[in-house]
């Protein structure tokens, strides 16, 4: 229901939307939305092979889900960013799980 969450986050904001200002916030925050507009096409700089370089049009706006990156980066790419996630989150094994698995955030 993104209409729903765009105006619990609206609430939340204390933003007062209208009616036609809701609808384009949630038109907007569509994937349908996303994937036509430029700026949602992102830069990669994790492929030294090819420096920094741009996705396909809509290629990396999706509706996600845990492991799908494994499925389209190189595998030492899926390397690089297991590293990362280590670095970053590893004095943390279930924030490190987390990250890797999704579901309901640990309790810090």
């Amino acid at each position: 229901d993104l209409k729903g969450h765009v105006a619990k986050i609206a609430k939340f904001l204390e933003v007062d939307l209208n009616e036609k200002e809701l609808e384009t916030v949630t038109k907007r925050c569509s994937l349908e939305h996303m994937k036509k507009v430029d700026k949602f096409n992102y830069q990669m700089p994790l492929n030294k092979e090819k420096g920094v370089f741009a996705v396909n049009d809509g290629a990396m706006t999706r509706k996600g889900g845990v492991g799908i990156g494994e499925a389209i980066f190189s595998d030492k790419v899926v390397a690089l960013w297991r590293k990362a996630e280590e670095d970053e989150f590893g004095h943390d094994p279930a924030v490190l799980k987390w990250t890797r698995e999704g579901g309901e955030y640990p309790p810090v």
